[in-house]
């Protein structure tokens, strides 16, 4: 009890003042820590929804990538159907069908990317999560810890009224 050596040593106001003090630093210090778990909350909000934008980002580039799979799906077998119908024709026919397979196998390449970047974006998206999920795990300890520091504080006060009256 800051340097004092027993409570007998006080008389029940100053027991009474010494404790109010303790209770007084008590409050302030769960009022700060309080404010710092609200900044906390803010962030872990804004976080959240940084990381729901990017998983959001994510849904119309699989959807892109789908339909544009089906597409070169498609084209690939129209080209495969005109290639063996025109199986007898000149080379000039065979150097488009080259063509147009660099070009799909451009696209696919371009797409090969796209994907990439999505899983990338979704990784960071499973982080974020999981940093909510443990952040929200602390917050809840922290919270514990307060509603025992409250009631430790109400018994200080129970246990001073009991001794003053």
């Amino acid at each position: 009890m800051d340097g004092i050596t027993s409570r007998q040593d006080l008389s029940t106001e100053e027991l009474i003042a010494v404790l109010t003090t303790q209770n007084d630093k008590l409050k302030i210090e769960l009022v700060d820590k309080h404010n710092d778990y609200q900044d906390e909350i803010e962030f872990l909000h804004a976080e959240i929804s940084a990381a729901r934008e990017e998983v959001a980002t994510i849904k119309p580039r699989s959807d892109r990538f789908q339909k544009a799979l089906k597409q070169i799906k498609d084209k690939y077998s129209n080209h495969v159907r005109k290639a063996r119908v025109y199986k007898s024709q000149t080379i000039t026919d065979k150097e488009n069908m080259t063509t147009v397979q660099k070009n799909l196998q451009n696209e696919i390449t371009e797409l090969k990317h796209e994907l990439s970047a999505s899983k990338k974006s979704l990784e960071k998206a499973t982080e974020y999560y999981e940093t909510f999920i443990e952040l929200n795990h602390e917050i809840s300890r922290l919270k514990e810890e307060k509603d025992k520091a409250e009631k430790t504080i109400q018994q200080m006060r129970d246990m001073l009224l009991g001794e003053s009256s």
